[in-house]
């Protein structure tokens, strides 16, 4: 029964948590962001910083 439940919840999440590559990441930032630099990176993960600047 829990074992089902298991190989349900993996067949659902399975579409949903697919990761993006740098460029899809970087690509993301559209949003009035205007630098986006990688300031982390150890084997698959990648930590980035976002600057917006504020208009005066």
């Amino acid at each position: 029964m829990i074992a089902a439940s298991f190989a349900t919840a993996s067949r659902c999440l399975r579409g949903v948590l697919t990761p993006f590559t740098s460029t899809q990441n970087v690509a993301l930032s559209c949003g009035g962001i205007d630098l986006v630099e990688v300031v982390h990176r150890h084997l698959p993960f990648e930590g980035y910083l976002c600057i917006k600047e504020v208009a005066a």
